[in-house]
């Protein structure tokens, strides 16, 4: 018997034709796009996680996620054989999810659109050539199947692609998480460990600057990977207005998520989509994360490597 990933992709070519019929109808989104950006480990996740578990706001999920060239016809067969509704965990491993109703990052979705050569910062030839009127009809029949907004988080795919979505959904909304940065580069130096089998090998999203941050020491390594992804997310955003955009840091959505869902809320009111707060009695607090000292001495190292950041 064929490797299942074999059989699916045997299924999603097949199913393509009924997909382009599917979407035919549609043309871009009628509600807000919600795009979680932000560097890896630095808690978009835990937010989409808060979010689909308490705001009317739609996702892709592990059963969906099978159907990457048929996304809209996916969307039709889980709300028939599943359906929508049922609270997710606030578990991952590495941004995976364990159920099929529970949160995916469409990875193979977004590189039927987004075509990566060295690093996940697409040039603007490669972006000139991405089919943006299918994108926005895959998205619109999702939107319209599910019948609530999208939102989505793959921090490869769309975190260095923010002016592309901006100019391409005419009515995006950025959230950005930001952690704190010693916090975070222990957190990718352990995702490297457990994810790569090796602290010397690259985790996870590559910005422009890969060529010449590999090369480094491990802790500079991974200090220039947040600081670039950062740099690029800010530069983006700062064409973005202001109620189209959040800065949301993961320590406060630790410490008092329910503040942070209204804020969420407030900016989809401003964008034209009343999401309700659902279950607000049941938001509580969350144990913000310090990780372990994974490979001796580190912590100075990430220390000294986050100095040098500094004018």
């Amino acid at each position: 018997m064929k490797p299942f990933n074999e059989v699916l992709d045997q299924v999603n070519a097949n199913l393509s034709a009924v997909e382009n019929e599917l979407i035919q109808e549609f043309v871009a989104p009628e509600s807000p796009t919600v795009f979680i950006v932000g560097p890896p480990r630095s808690g978009t996740t835990l937010l989409l996680q808060g979010i689909v578990n308490h705001l009317d706001l739609s996702y892709i999920n592990n059963f969906v996620a099978k159907f990457w060239d048929a996304p809209a016809l996916g969307c039709l067969l889980f709300k028939d054989l599943l359906k929508p509704g049922a609270k997710v965990q606030y578990t991952s491993d590495y941004g995976f999810t364990q159920h099929p109703h529970e949160p995916h990052e469409f990875g193979y979705f977004w590189k039927r659109f987004f075509h990566y050569e060295e690093t996940h910062e697409l040039s603007p030839a490669s972006l000139a050539k991405i089919d943006s009127t299918l994108l926005l009809k895959e998205v619109a029949a999702m939107e319209a199947i599910m019948e609530k907004p999208m939102i989505f988080k793959n921090p490869p795919a769309l975190s260095l692609q923010i002016d592309f979505l901006n100019d391409t959904f005419k009515n995006a909304i950025f959230l950005y998480t930001k952690r704190d940065l010693l916090d975070n580069a222990k957190s990718l130096l352990k995702g490297r460990l457990e994810y790569m089998d090796d602290v010397e090998t690259w985790f996870s999203t590559k910005p422009a600057e890969y060529g010449s941050l590999k090369n480094l020491p491990v802790a500079e390594q991974i200090v220039g990977q947040i600081d670039a992804i950062q740099r690029k997310i800010e530069k983006s955003l700062a064409g973005v207005p202001s109620e189209k955009k959040l800065v949301v840091s993961y320590e406060d959505f630790c410490h008092d998520p329910a503040a942070v869902l209204q804020k969420v809320k407030s900016l989809l009111l401003a964008n034209g989509y009343d999401s309700q707060i659902q279950d607000t009695g049941r938001i509580e607090s969350f144990s913000k994360t310090s990780p372990a000292e994974v490979v001796e001495g580190i912590t100075d190292q990430f220390i000294s490597a986050i100095q040098k950041l500094k004018p």
